[in-house]
């Protein structure tokens, strides 16, 4: 059947995507993501500098892996909400532990955090 698609002029199917080249487990694609997350972990707790090895891997991803701009922006959101989550649990457990004598948030600033809050989200989902 497949010589009687080529002989009627359609193009010979590839008998793989990118989706099913593209598997969890020891593999180039892999490694070179857990490097470029790892040294973007390492810059941000060492100098605050996450982005360099993050932006490496957007622009030039091992294959399989294509980024569309869709898919960018959404990993961005991802790893932006996941940093903010963690530094605000990090927060709030310094400014009520008995030991700690720093004070991150104050009282009367509820209203600033929470309209950053909700704007946050609000650019997020559009």
């Amino acid at each position: 059947q497949q010589q009687n698609l080529e002989e009627a002029g359609q193009p010979k199917q590839q008998p793989h995507t990118n989706e099913e080249k593209l598997k969890i487990g020891p593999n180039k694609a892999t490694f070179y993501t857990l490097v470029a997350g790892g040294a973007s972990g390492f810059l941000g707790g060492m100098v605050a500098i996450r982005g360099p090895p993050l932006i490496f891997y957007f622009l030039h991803p091992p294959h399989p892996i294509a980024f569309t701009k869709d898919s960018q922006r959404a990993t961005g959101v991802v790893l932006m909400f996941f940093n903010v989550s963690m530094r605000m649990i990090f927060y709030l457990v310094d400014t009520f532990s008995a030991s700690s004598k720093k004070e991150y948030f104050i009282k009367e600033d509820w209203r600033l955090y929470l309209s950053v809050i909700v704007c946050s989200i609000a650019g997020g989902w559009l």
